[in-house]
C-alpha cells in the first residue's frame, strides 16, 4: 500500500476493504485524524461499511476531536442494528450496552442527545425480545 493511504490520504487503486483496515490500524496506533479520514474514504466506497464499522469509526472520530462524524457514522451503526434487533435481540443488547460504557461524550449536543434516547430504546426493546 501506498505511503499517502497509510497516512490517511485518499488513493484511487485502495478499496473499500483496504481503507477499512488501514482505518483501524491507525487509529489503534492513536493516529486518529488518519484512521478519520480513512474511515471517511471507505464508508464513501462502501456506504454499507458504516452500519457495520460506525462504532469503531466513531470511537476514532472522537478522538479526532470531530463529534458532529462520530454522531452520525454512530446513527448509522444504530441503524444496522434495528434491523437486526427482531432476529438477535441478545445480540443487539449486548453491542448496545458496550457502547454506553464505551463512549463518552459532553450530552449537550442535540444530536447526542438524540442518539443516546434512540439506543436507549432500541436497548429496552432487545430486552423485551422485540
Amino acid at each position: 500500500l501506498t505511503r499517502r493511504l497509510w497516512l490517511g490520504g485518499r488513493d484511487a487503486t485502495a478499496s473499500a476493504a483496504a481503507s477499512l483496515g488501514l482505518a483501524e490500524l491507525r487509529a489503534y496506533d492513536g493516529a486518529h485524524e488518519a484512521a478519520l479520514r480513512l474511515y471517511r474514504d471507505a464508508f464513501e466506497r462502501d456506504p454499507s461499511l458504516a452500519g457495520r464499522h460506525g462504532f469503531e469509526a466513531a470511537q476514532a472520530a472522537l478522538a479526532a476531536g470531530a463529534g458532529l462524524q462520530a454522531c452520525a457514522w454512530m446513527r448509522d451503526a444504530l441503524e444496522a442494528l434495528r434491523a437486526q434487533a427482531a432476529a438477535h435481540p441478545s445480540h443487539v443488547a449486548s453491542v448496545l450496552r458496550r457502547w454506553k460504557g464505551g463512549v463518552t461524550v459532553d450530552g449537550a449536543e442535540d444530536a447526542w442527545r438524540a442518539l443516546w434516547a434512540d439506543v436507549d430504546a432500541l436497548l429496552a426493546d432487545a430486552a423485551r425480545g422485540r
